[in-house]
């Protein structure tokens, strides 16, 4: 029988600091409540070090700042194969949250846990939130998780974090960032399961703020954004770095606009994916993107399949152009439509992108014109 430490809702349930090593192995830690707006760690606090903790179930611990379940204040901690679920995070000083897991720095590893039914009950991160550091969020079935407002699944606050080959999904945003939110940084989001995730703002699958982050080799499809990108949102406004998005797979996400992609306003590479089934249900200023949405500053759209989009109520069934420059090159452009307006393949608005070397067939445009690509006058 598992060793249960219940703090019935009396305080914290385990506090470790930053001295010698410790495991903490098949333990059940729940019912700590840690209620100050200022406290951090309700079932667990590690002040540092390289702690292991393993094969435990951690749930039903609440705080009133961060880290409903585990807070980790720094070092190196090993946190692999729990269950850490039912845990709920305040975020009451007005910031942060993170109701399974809260990392303020360091160099965590957090591996092969189920996260899951988590609460950001004011702030972000329902699964997981990371300040800073360089934190290793690997191997984990991250799903059902609430923030109430950014990062349902993960927030990332700043820092050189990975997110690899994780099962994202059905993690649910109030305002944006469904699956993943990052707010600045250099992340690098690769090889992970992202779907069934929800924003009522921008970011159904992913939202990307600011910073150099890289998101590929990712599958990312079925999340559903309120505004802009049901699969991926890149607003990056007045950022001088350059996000990437290449080789993944990005199909059946829906949004108000840029079904599969909202490029938003900075410098954006999007190179050798798949964007395919997405759709656009309406517009913001005249623009729509079933596929991909490029509102502003240069874009590279390269070597991409975009096929099989759908602009249901505005132009650009495949790709939309607001003001956005760049290049638009060897990509295979087909099946796209705009179901009540123009561009069927591509819009161009009021911008003045390089298209080359691409290959465009078989889109619809149910308006004045342009199957393959439709030039706004003036």
């Amino acid at each position: 029988n598992p060793t249960i430490l219940d703090a019935q809702a009396q305080g914290r349930v385990v506090y470790i600091d930053s001295t010698a090593a410790v495991v903490v192995e098949g333990l059940h830690i729940r019912s700590g409540n840690v209620p100050g707006t200022s406290d951090d760690g309700g079932g667990l606090y590690i002040a540092g070090g390289d702690h292991v903790i393993r094969e435990s179930k951690i749930y039903s611990n609440t705080v009133g700042n961060n880290g409903g379940g585990i807070y980790v204040a720094g070092g190196s901690p090993m946190i692999r194969d729990n269950d850490i679920y039912s845990n709920t995070a305040a975020g009451g000083d007005g910031y942060d949250g993170g109701g399974g897991i809260y990392v303020a720095g360091g160099s965590a590893v957090v591996q092969d846990n189920d996260i899951y039914s988590n609460t950001a009950s004011l702030r972000e991160g329902g699964g997981i939130n990371i300040y800073t550091g360089s934190a290793t969020v690997r191997d984990n079935d991250i799903y059902s998780n609430t923030a109430s407002v950014s990062g349902g699944g993960i927030y990332i606050y700043s820092g050189d974090q990975t997110v690899q080959d994780n099962s994202i999904h059905h993690n649910k945003a109030s305002s944006s960032g469904g699956g993943i939110y990052v707010r600045s940084g250099s992340a690098t989001v690769r090889g992970n399961d992202i779907h069934d995730n929800t924003a009522s703002g921008s970011g159904g699958g992913i939202r990307i703020e600011t910073g150099s982050s890289v998101v590929e080799s990712n599958t990312i499809y079925s999340n559903t954004a309120g505004s802009g990108g049901g699969g991926i949102y890149l607003r990056k406004q007045q950022d001088t770095t350059t996000a990437t998005v290449r080789h993944n797979t990005i199909c059946s996400n829906t949004a108000l606009v840029g079904g599969g992609i909202d490029a938003g306003e900075g410098l954006v590479i999007i190179e050798d994916n798949q964007i395919c089934g997405n759709s656009a249900t309406g517009t913001v200023s005249g623009y729509s993107g079933g596929g991909i949405l490029a509102w502003s500053n240069a874009k590279t759209i390269r070597g991409n399949t975009i096929h099989d989009n759908t602009a249901t109520n505005g132009p650009g069934g495949g790709i939309c152009f607001n003001t956005a420059g760049g290049t638009v090159e060897n990509n295979l452009i087909h099946g796209n439509t705009a179901s009540t307006s123009n561009g069927g393949g591509i819009y161009i608005g009021n911008a003045s992108p390089t298209i080359q070397n691409n290959t465009i067939y078989s889109n619809v445009a149910q308006s004045n014109g342009g199957g393959g690509i439709y030039r706004k006058k003036g």
